[in-house]
């Protein structure tokens, strides 16, 4: 057993370290921010609590991909031995019972093996658990990783979104810069981008009195 419990790897302490940095952060971005714009008309709102820097954005995406990376048969097999040996029951169904465990363990990521022994051998301590429990804990504890993982997806989005927003009003910007710098030189030396405006003639449809009037007095006498 202490051969086992000294084969399981310990947690990523990058990963510890840049996700409690930037926590009050992302527990606050939606995973699907930016996703589906014609089903959720609010999908580019601002995050009310900003976003961590895109550098670090990065570095996070990276070592939470590799720490869903699965575990694997060998150190399933040490976890699973642990939460064997945490209880008396021996029978002969042990050997079936450690192959299920196996199964399910052997999805887990290798730092958060130790983590759900504990939870299970605590959620149990006087009967060994099912299979399908200690399943759902692996479940559980994936779950809250994927959803971190989405989270800095998110904010990745989020920094591209922002990046193309500044490119297209530097887009727009420029010719009307270029136009307003011919216009105080007073030389264009192009085509204007801002030309002004054509000012419609409005005719009266009719004549007042007044100007009738006035015609009238101003025709010349004749001989």
């Amino acid at each position: 057993m202490a051969n086992a419990i000294a084969l399981l790897p310990r947690g990523s302490t990058e990963l510890a370290t840049l996700a409690s940095s930037y926590s009050h952060q992302l527990a606050v971005v939606d995973p699907a921010w930016g996703l589906f714009p014609n089903a959720r008309p609010h999908c580019y709102d601002e995050p009310t609590a900003g976003v961590p820097p895109e550098a670090e954005c990065r570095r996070l995406e990276q070592e939470l991909t590799r720490a869903l990376e699965p575990a694997g048969q060998e150190l399933a097999a040490h976890a699973a031995a642990l939460i064997v040996d945490g209880y008396p029951q021996k029978d002969a169904s042990t050997a079936t019972y450690v192959h299920h465990l196996v199964r399910r363990l052997a999805e887990a990521p290798a730092d958060l093996l130790s983590e759900i022994v504990d939870a299970v051998i605590d959620a149990n301590p006087k009967f060994r658990p099912g299979a399908g429990a200690v399943g759902a804990v692996v479940k559980e504890r994936l779950a809250a990783r994927r959803v971190l993982l989405r989270q800095v997806q998110a904010c990745l989005r989020y920094h591209a979104h922002r990046r193309m927003l500044a490119e297209r009003e530097k887009d727009l910007m420029v010719p009307i810069t270029v136009a307003l710098l011919e216009r105080i030189r007073g030389e264009p030396t192009g085509r204007s981008a801002m030309p002004e405006p054509e000012r419609p003639r409005i005719k009266p449809r009719y004549f007042t009195r007044e100007q009738l009037n006035a015609l009238r007095s101003a025709k010349p006498q004749s001989p």
